[in-house]
């Protein structure tokens, strides 16, 4: 026999179980960053869905008529549209400023804020402290 088959089962048999130690020490890593993705945008989604419910909520504050009461049921109504299913901290806040020069009309004000903590709109959430918090609001003038 030639030295070049001696060599490669020596070979092999000093590699056997390679690719099984590579993979142990790279797939909880690869996992991880797949958790920590899909993570981050579930974050991303509630904070949108967030932010849509306070612009939504401000577009009908401005409408005449409208209460406070009515700005939250329409922010927790397009929360629920959405499939948010999280308990949201809401408040709407509505401001007449008379009129600076008396030829001007007054402006109304409207700030809706809509506030969670990531512990709550997580998917794991029992490892996030509750005091980081997603709050979004929208300033609307009429």
């Amino acid at each position: 026999m030639t030295n070049a088959r001696l060599r490669r089962p020596r070979k092999r048999f000093f590699r056997r179980g390679t690719a099984l130690v590579e993979m142990a020490i790279v797939l909880p890593i690869l996992i991880l960053l797949l958790l920590g993705i899909v993570e981050f945008a579930n974050l991303m989604f509630v904070r949108h869905n967030l932010i849509n419910a306070a612009t939504q909520g401000a577009r009908l504050g401005l409408l005449p008529g409208v209460d406070e009461d009515m700005i939250l049921d329409r922010v927790d109504e397009i929360l629920a549209q959405s499939g948010v299913d999280i308990e949201v901290d809401t408040d709407a806040d509505i401001d007449f400023e008379p009129p600076s020069p008396p030829d001007v009309v007054g402006m109304t004000t409207i700030t809706v804020s809509a506030k969670t903590t990531y512990a709550e709109a997580s998917i794991f959430g029992g490892f996030l402290p509750d005091s980081l918090v997603i709050n979004t609001h929208c300033t609307m003038v009429k």
